[in-house]
């Protein structure tokens, strides 16, 4: 499938001596790491380190808004092995080092088996849907459409699954089903994960290139889970057009769950509420505008939007809260492997009670280091 995939305050910034010593092992070996490390004929590695400047001026209660924090965000490793033969796979660990990360986490473990008709993927793999990609080297920003800062990564779509795919591809058409036992969101937000630990979930998509710069993809995923009692589905298409040194994008999420997502999850495990609750309605969609000025340097304009409706289990009523977010990115390529992300967002929020407020201006800036 295809996936297209300021200034910064800082108050009080800290960085950890791991850190620094390994920017600098990475500034040392800069000019080495232009391609991927091959270790032998059947087995190389490539990766990426994402040094992150983050500021949060947030008009929320969260005990850490309008802090400043310096990490090695992330390291990530993938190890190929025979990745051009009929009989392949692939490895990929990530060490996250922010301040409330996960430590070391197992994003893919893969099997690929080549057919005369497509491909078969056997293990752990990333998602089909969604416009943004999953790790920083293929965004046009520092954060997605749907994050929100302090209060937390609204997404709706899983990141990876557990299964068996597959998938067929010629030049102009994509079509991938998956068929999986849960699903896991690595990078959101850490409240709620929708699709995790479920019995069963299909995953369908397709892609086309119409010709002329359009391109279109629709996918969804459906899920039983509680012993197939209750389920829950997504939707998720976009449409890119690319013109000379412009590329437009446009996704629609709409999302549905019996067993409640990020709003009904904030809802349950706020202290400042007695309420609880449960079935979920989700909407969400991005406008994004990029132009790429020079070889090396482009900037992007985005405008997302996620609104929540969930119902409550104390009197049956229901409750929504809507989020807006503005984002300005610029994406300098300072050398093959060396990039400098910066972007600005405004976000907006409309919730029925004070204790998801959330406007306010994030600001964050990634370096990244590739091989």
């Amino acid at each position: 499938m295809i996936h297209f995939s300021p200034s910064l305050k800082l108050a009080s910034v800290h960085l950890s001596l791991s850190t620094t010593l390994l920017i600098l092992v990475l500034i040392a070996f800069n000019n080495h790491l232009y391609a991927e490390i091959v270790l032998s004929e059947a087995l190389s590695v490539e990766g990426y380190l994402d040094v992150c400047a983050e500021y949060n001026d947030l008009n929320q209660s969260a005990p850490s808004s309008g802090h400043s924090t310096l990490n090695a965000d992330e390291l990530s490793l993938s190890f190929l092995v025979e990745p051009d033969s009929i009989l392949s796979g692939q490895l990929d660990i990530a060490y996250d080092g922010t301040d409330d990360g996960q430590g070391m986490q197992l994003d893919q473990a893969l099997a690929v088996i080549r057919l005369e008709h497509g491909e078969l993927t056997i293990g752990q793999y990333a998602s089909m849907l969604g416009f943004e990609a999953f790790d920083p080297t293929g965004l046009y920003q520092s954060t997605t459409a749907y994050n929100l800062g302090l209060i937390g990564d609204f997404s709706v779509l899983n990141q990876y699954a557990s299964g068996v795919k597959y998938s067929y591809r010629t030049a102009v058409n994509f079509f991938g089903i998956s068929f999986q036992k849960g699903a896991v969101d690595i990078d959101a937000n850490p409240l709620q994960k929708p699709y995790e630990n479920t019995d069963s979930m299909v995953e369908a998509a397709t892609a086309r290139d119409w010709g002329a710069g359009l391109t279109s993809f629709l996918g969804g995923a459906y899920c039983l889970d509680d012993g197939g009692h209750r389920s829950s589905y997504s939707i998720n298409a976009y449409l890119t057009y690319e013109i000379q040194a412009w590329i437009f994008a446009a996704e629609l999420n709409r999302y549905n769950s019996k067993v409640g997502a990020q709003l009904s999850e904030h809802i349950n495990q706020s202290p400042l509420l007695s309420l609880t609750a449960g079935a979920e309605d989700v909407l969400q969609f991005l406008l994004m505008a990029n132009y790429t000025y020079s070889d090396t340097a482009s900037i992007t304009a985005r405008i997302s939007s996620s609104r929540h409706e969930a119902t409550l289990f104390n009197d049956g009523g229901r409750t929504k809260a809507d989020f807006m977010k503005f984002t300005t990115a610029h994406r300098q390529e300072l050398a093959d492997n060396l990039t400098i992300i910066t972007e600005l967002s405004l976000i907006k929020a409309d919730s029925f009670t004070s204790a998801f407020v959330a406007d306010g201006i994030q600001g964050t800036a990634h370096i990244l280091f590739s091989f």
